[in-house]
């Protein structure tokens, strides 16, 4: 925000910017105490929105360009019904990303394995899947990643 020189726009270097997204985007999506979490693609999406209102423009294009629409991390629906987890994104490829398949259509646990999209034209993302819908779904899985986010091995 140009704080506390009151700084706006070119005023600011590019690289405190470059800091000032990519902290907006971490805050947003890890959970804070008083919040939990957003998805990681909700997280791009504020971004999105905020793209020339506040956020330089090339800036948050070239973060999507490494993170992609749906971030790794991202837990996702595919177009079999199956749940993954997007692992990587794909350079040129916003939408196909490579993904680990984690559980089935009814959210039990299967043999982990990885899918990218890119190389399999006729699966894809039909959606994000919320926590709350994996914790109600599946809620051993869900508290292993909830775990997992917070665990950090000293």
């Amino acid at each position: 925000s140009g704080y506390p020189d009151r700084l706006s726009n070119e005023e600011i270097d590019i690289l405190a910017q470059v800091i000032g997204i990519a902290d907006v985007y971490e805050a947003m999506s890890h959970p804070r105490s008083w919040r939990s979490a957003f998805h990681p693609h909700k997280a791009i999406k504020h971004l999105i929105d905020k793209e020339g209102k506040g956020f330089n423009s090339k800036i948050v294009k070239s973060m999507i360009e490494v993170l992609s629409i749906y971030p790794p991390g991202s837990i996702v629906a595919l177009s079999t019904g199956e749940i993954a987890s997007v692992v990587m994104a794909n350079k040129g490829s916003l939408t196909r990303p490579v993904v680990s398949v984690l559980l089935d259509p009814d959210f039990a646990p299967v043999q982990q394995r990885f899918l990218d999209l890119a190389e399999h034209p006729l699966t894809s993302i039909d959606r994000i899947v919320e926590d709350a819908e994996l914790a109600e779904r599946n809620p051993k899985f869900a508290a292993k990643r909830e775990l997992a986010r917070w665990w950090v091995e000293w």
